[in-house]
């Protein structure tokens, strides 16, 4: 075989490794950005909620409502969270760490 069919390979293989690994990167940064956002937007509302007086724990599913998350995507995001802590009680609710007192 002649030396630029390797060197044709070699180039071949060596740029879909790159463009796989770009195409990797900018899917796990566009993750960390989303992670990071919606996380933020959680934590905002729930000092919201407390700012207007109403209990400093609330549910997965009142959490989901109102900030357009899947059930699933609080419970990971909230648990995650330094900024979030889970209420020691039975159900599943959530408050801001140092605010929320069980």
């Amino acid at each position: 075989m002649d030396c630029t069919v390797f060197q044709g390979i070699i180039i071949g293989a060596s740029g879909g490794a790159i463009a796989g690994m770009t195409i990797w990167l900018m899917k796990e940064l566009k993750d960390f950005i989303l992670r990071k956002s919606r996380t933020k937007r959680i934590i905002l509302w729930l000092n919201k909620e407390i700012d207007r007086g109403k209990e400093p724990w609330r549910s997965t599913h009142a959490i989901s409502s109102f900030n357009n998350l899947t059930e699933n995507e609080v419970r990971v995001l909230c648990s995650r969270s330094k900024k979030i802590c889970r209420s020691s009680k039975p159900s599943e609710v959530w408050g801001i760490s140092g605010k929320s007192r069980d």
